[in-house]
């Protein structure tokens, strides 16, 4: 959450300057999924939350990857394009070398 920060020169916020009071900051603005909030009882729970996210997230991408199969047309596509852009990497390269060096014999002359 931004305007958090102490101004020096008056001495609060300045989200507290413009609204009268300290900005509140609950679970909302956290990383957690809402799902997750609800769930929450009490500060154990809330302690032990970051590490549930992780263990259902592995879970989720392994089941997933069980149930997906991935087109091989895709993937050749895939490669094609990274192969042309490989190509059009090497030949600006070569260009910009090129220039350089033309660049360089002209400021000699």
């Amino acid at each position: 959450m931004k305007n958090r920060s102490l101004h020096h020169g008056i001495n609060c916020s300045s989200y507290e300057a413009m609204f009268g009071t300290r900005a509140k900051i609950g679970l909302k603005s956290t990383s957690l999924p809402v799902s997750i909030i609800h769930k929450l009882k009490n500060d154990d729970d809330l302690e032990t939350a970051p590490n549930s996210i992780n263990t259902n997230h592995g879970k989720i991408t392994e089941i997933q990857l069980k149930e997906k199969s991935v087109d091989t047309s895709i993937l050749l596509k895939i490669l094609m394009f990274e192969e042309r852009a490989d190509i059009i990497i090497q030949s600006r390269l070569e260009t910009i070398i090129e220039k350089r060096s033309e660049s360089l014999n002209n400021l000699k002359l």
